[in-house]
């Protein structure tokens, strides 16, 4: 009777009888069995997350070196100007812009400056009045012409050594930068007066104007140094850091520009 269960190949029966009887042999030899060669599959490895490198925070400048930066950028920002020091001959600002009336006195209006020195008088006189002051300006820009004309009427007014003590000689002029305005307030009739400096209007603007990048050029008692008589409304644009660098150093105006242009 057959069995049921299927006959293997007999060469498969030969294949593996022959496998069993190789592996006893080298057992019995004290050999070592060969090994079947099994690949090893290659390790995963996870990707390591490297953390972006953040940007350097710039440092910030120092007032100082700003300023520098900006005498560089604008060099007639930081001119000296005074008795001796006149401006290159026939030197004019070349965008010149007129400003609103509501910055300039009525009965003065179309005055003049250059256009960063007119944006940052406007941003002035906004302050003020936030501070509930009405401050104006009545003279801004005055070519070298303007200037020998009114320097001719104080001389006529006052005689020539006490002009020179009032007004600048023509090409002397800080106001033909176009970077420099007077200004006057309802308390002194609107008129440029020393007595604006004892006012809330004028001690307001003697410790706030910096901030919007003007200096008082001619303070009290600076006579000896700058040339000229004390002129609380005379304001002159030098820019943001150099008019708070200016401001920290507590010297004249003319004695800080000269030390500027020393140091550059």
């Amino acid at each position: 009777m057959r069995s049921n269960i299927r006959t293997r190949p007999a060469w498969l029966l030969v294949a593996a009888i022959a496998l069993i009887a190789t592996a006893c042999n080298s057992a019995a030899n004290g050999a070592e069995p060969t090994p079947t060669a099994t690949a090893t599959p290659e390790p995963t490895v996870a990707p390591t997350e490297v953390p972006a490198t953040p940007e350097p925070t710039p440092t910030p400048l120092s007032n100082f070196d700003a300023c520098v930066l900006d005498a560089e950028r604008r060099p007639e920002l930081t001119w000296v100007i005074n008795k001796t020091r006149p401006l290159p001959d026939g030197y004019a600002p070349d965008d010149l812009v007129v400003l609103a009336n509501e910055l300039v006195v009525p009965g003065f209006e179309g005055r003049q400056l250059d256009a960063e020195s007119a944006e940052h008088f406007a941003d002035l006189i906004a302050a003020a009045a936030d501070e509930g002051f009405d401050i104006r300006t009545r003279s801004t820009y005055r070519s070298f012409e303007e200037q020998t004309w009114t320097f001719a009427y104080w001389v006529e007014q006052l005689g020539q050594e006490q002009a020179e003590r009032v007004s600048a000689m023509p090409g002397h002029s800080e106001h033909q930068l176009g970077t420099t305005a007077d200004v006057a307030t309802a308390a002194v009739g609107w008129q440029l007066s020393e007595a604006l400096g004892t006012t809330p209007e004028g001690i307001w603007l003697f410790e706030n104007a910096y901030r919007f990048g003007f200096a008082e050029s001619y303070p009290v008692d600076g006579e000896p140094i700058t040339g000229y008589s004390y002129e609380p409304w005379h304001l002159r644009y030098i820019g943001i850091a150099c008019a708070a660098t200016w401001h920290e150093s507590e010297l004249t105006l003319v004695e800080f520009l000269e030390a500027l242009e020393e140091y550059g």
